[in-house]
């Protein structure tokens, strides 16, 4: 039986912005989730939800943030670890989605810092030829 107690420091190690511990729970945008939850019953109460469609949307979110951040995506993620629990069930469904949420915001507030990383002859030559082909 995992407890959320068990993996509370690495969401608060992966969100520290947005969770805190506070009298024995976490706090998550301001929802509270009892450290001694069970999560294999946030597991079987989230039984409906895809949650391998849901790891690769988060790891596709972590992808996009790095590329826009840095111009490059390295493997393995530094978010491997919370995509491979969010794929298991492990991290309820609540967090999960703020997550996705803020990961879209800040997707959309990040100002792209690295023009000219790319090989603009390559962009160029690969756009024509699929011109070609259509």
């Amino acid at each position: 039986m995992i407890v959320l107690k068990d993996i509370v420091n690495d969401i608060l190690n992966e969100f520290p912005k947005i969770s805190k511990v506070e009298n024995n729970n976490l706090v998550f945008k301001d929802v509270k989730y009892p450290l001694d939850m069970n999560i294999d019953d946030i597991v079987k109460s989230s039984s409906h939800i895809d949650w391998k469609a849901i790891s690769h949307c988060m790891r596709a979110i972590y992808q996009t943030q790095e590329l826009l951040e840095h111009g490059i995506i390295n493997y393995p993620l530094k978010n491997a670890n919370t995509v491979l629990r969010i794929k298991r069930g492990e991290i309820a469904w609540p967090i999960v989605e703020a997550v996705i949420e803020l990961g879209l915001e800040n997707i959309e507030n990040t100002n792209v810092r690295f023009n000219g990383v790319w090989d603009q002859e390559f962009v160029d030559n690969s756009v024509l030829i699929i011109h070609d082909l259509l």
